[in-house]
């Protein structure tokens, strides 16, 4: 082509590989939709329903949006996989798109429906088990921090209270982390009066900076809640003037005697 145009028989033309991708068929494509959430993030949205039944747009659910882009893709074989409160999961695909529902040649949506609920004990216990050591690093991780407040929502207490100790240095770095903090209100809520404690003696002298911060103003406020009237005096405590705190020391002293 290069040659055509110049005119020079001298010139040498290189003619450039065309790469094709291989493109696969959609008819031979099967999508299959995990549609069996509990909807803990969603709750209580989710209090009779899956997260793939929340209602959305008016007449359509979540798992709407999935099932349409898998049809307009060409992709008309579709697998759904639910599990709980799955009721009326079920009967909306099961009105939509069976019967009388949404025709698309002889593609399908099928319903799997998981037949009981799988004992997660030994799967916690072995995450928790290769996390030992470096459970700080995965709470603080966008990636895995989901993994390990799943593990700590199921896990034993004994297991809980390891992940306590294990966090219980950092849990000042971690309460101005925004994947962590949820973590924190986890470890908080099942803490013993003695864990509170401790973690409440962690917070002494950081108060007032927690509290300007974004994430680190949940965490006081969720330990605020949590922690006895003398607890909550301390924390208090901490927002008065040096002055003010050296008065109030005085008057306790005098009151004592």
């Amino acid at each position: 082509m290069l040659k055509s145009i110049l005119g020079d028989p001298n010139v040498m033309t290189f003619q450039v590989p065309s790469f094709l991708r291989r493109k696969a068929n959609p008819k031979n494509v099967v999508s299959i939709i995990l549609g069996g959430g509990s909807g803990v993030q969603l709750f209580p949205l989710t209090k009779r329903a899956a997260t793939p039944a929340v209602p959305v747009g008016g007449c359509y659910r979540l798992i709407d949006i999935p099932i349409s882009n898998c049809i307009n893709s060409g992709i008309n074989k579709v697998f759904v996989l639910t599990q709980f409160n799955s009721a009326s999961l079920n009967r909306h695909i099961s009105r939509t798109y069976f019967g009388n529902g949404i025709n698309f040649g002889d593609g399908y949506v099928e319903v799997c429906i998981k037949k009981s609920a799988v004992n997660c004990e030994w799967l916690v216990t072995e995450a928790l088990t290769k996390m030992k050591g470096k459970i700080h690093e995965i709470a603080g991780s966008h990636i895995t921090s989901r993994v390990l407040q799943t593990c700590v929502k199921h896990c034993s207490q004994a297991e809980r209270d390891e992940v306590f100790e294990e966090l219980r240095p950092h849990f000042l770095t971690l309460a101005y982390n925004a994947y962590a903090v949820h973590l924190v209100k986890k470890m908080l809520d099942n803490a013993s009066k003695k864990q509170l404690a401790g973690f409440i003696s962690t917070l002494r002298g950081h108060v007032a900076p927690l509290l300007r911060h974004m994430v680190g103003s949940v965490v006081v406020e969720h330990a605020y809640d949590l922690a006895s009237a003398a607890q909550k005096q301390e924390l208090i405590l901490e927002l008065y003037s040096t002055e003010l705190q050296l008065f109030k020391d005085l008057v306790s002293a005098k009151e004592t005697r």
